[in-house]
C-alpha cells in the first residue's frame, strides 16, 4: 500500500505526463485510481469520463467509471 506522500507524488508524475500527452486514455485512468484513494470520487469520475472518451472500447475504464459514480452517490 502507498503512503500519501507516495499517492501525492504518483499524482503529480501523472499530471506532468499529461501535459506532454493529454489524448493518453492511461494517464486520464491512472489519475482516476488515485483520485479513488484519495476519495475524491468527483475528480475520478472526471477523469475517468475523459479516459472513456479516448478508450470507448476499453472495458477497464467503464469499470471504473461506475465504480467512481457508485462512490459519488454514497
Amino acid at each position: 500500500m502507498f503512503d500519501a506522500g507516495q499517492v501525492n507524488e504518483a499524482l503529480i508524475a501523472f499530471q506532468d505526463a499529461q501535459n506532454f500527452d493529454p489524448e493518453n486514455a492511461k494517464i486520464y485512468n491512472s489519475i482516476g485510481i488515485i483520485r479513488l484513494k484519495q476519495k475524491n470520487y468527483k475528480e475520478a469520475y472526471m477523469n475517468f469520463e475523459k479516459a472513456l472518451t479516448l478508450a470507448p472500447a476499453n472495458t477497464r475504464i467503464r469499470k471504473n467509471l461506475m465504480l467512481a459514480k457508485k462512490k459519488f452517490k454514497e
